[in-house]
């Protein structure tokens, strides 16, 4: 636990409990992880900004993870991706989902470990390889998912919308590490219209602070060793890099360029490092974060501007 309450009033250095455990740098790649060229058959994801590339991208990354670690290596040029839950329709421009129906809440499956997804890069360090992430039905994620319910139990009766969300990139389960995301721009397609936090109701969620729409995000569970290198984050409604609680041991950020937010860039607690990064145009906090060690500060551009 934190002694904050000692550093509050007595400028006392806090006291860190067992978690803490020491610098976050992270060791390369296993030799004897498999690299799996997601344009091959079976996962064929082609980067032409129109095919679906959703299940070939989940479905190398599973097999990433089968092969007990794996580099699922996405090619160059602009790869769209999106969920196709039946259950999902899309109605005058809405999606609506009803009661007792499912849909996706991520994009990768949160309980793989030893899994990374990367693109490829220029001489300058910029991404060669983008993910256009988009929501049910190819729509942009500025739309929005209705959950429905029927407070009467009459299913004759029409639903009322019970709440909003999108989904999440890569949501971290419990006992997961070794996730490394590198060499990609992963734009959530959400720009930021508004800067205001009331996501509790839905009317927030819908244009504001939509906590289902994360880059990395984990809640209360136990986690270690997340790398994001060499990669530019746009577009999300939520934070990009996120934990609920103590629990994420090691996080570390190299050369992230991360961008426009609707809520703060990173939050979490965790050992973690900086190295490189540029954040920018939040609507909260660039970063929200407990136990960094931001190497060579002059390296970080921390452009403290909130979004207009």
């Amino acid at each position: 636990m934190l002694n904050l309450a000692a550093v509050r009033k007595d400028g006392a250095a806090p006291v860190f409990g067992t978690w803490k455990t020491g610098e976050a740098t992270l060791d390369t790649l296993p030799s004897g992880w498999t690299v799996i060229d997601a344009t091959d058959s079976p996962y064929s994801v082609v980067a032409d900004d129109s095919t679906n590339a959703w299940s070939g991208i989940t479905s190398a990354a599973a097999a990433a993870a089968a092969a007990g670690g794996g580099v699922v290596q996405l090619p160059t040029g602009t790869i769209r991706a999106y969920p196709t839950d039946g259950d999902v329709t899309l109605t005058s421009g809405k999606l609506h989902m009803d009661p007792g129906d499912t849909a996706a809440t991520a994009f990768l499956d949160g309980s793989l470990s030893n899994v990374v997804v990367q693109g490829y890069i220029d001489g300058q360090g910029e991404p060669l390889t983008t993910l256009n992430m988009r929501l049910w039905h190819d729509e942009p994620g500025t739309n929005y998912l209705n959950e429905l319910n029927t407070p009467s139990g009459d299913p004759n009766d029409d639903a009322d919308i019970d709440n909003i969300r999108r989904y999440r990139f890569w949501n971290v389960a419990d006992n997961v590490q070794n996730i490394q995301l590198r060499r990609l721009k992963i734009d959530g397609t959400a720009v930021p219209v508004n800067t205001g936090k009331e996501w509790q109701t839905l009317e927030g969620k819908r244009n504001q602070w939509d906590t289902s729409h994360k880059v990395l995000g984990a809640n209360d569970v136990d986690t270690r060793n997340w790398l994001v290198e060499d990669v530019e984050c746009l577009n999300w409604r939520a934070e990009m890099i996120y934990s609920g609680g103590l629990q994420v041991e090691k996080i570390k950020l190299v050369r992230a360029n991360l961008r426009q937010a609707n809520s703060s860039i990173t939050s979490f607690s965790a050992d973690s490092e900086y190295d490189g990064c540029t954040f920018s145009d939040a609507a909260n906090a660039l970063i929200e974060n407990l136990c960094d060690r931001i190497n060579d500060l002059e390296s970080n551009q921390i452009a403290y501007g909130l979004l207009p």
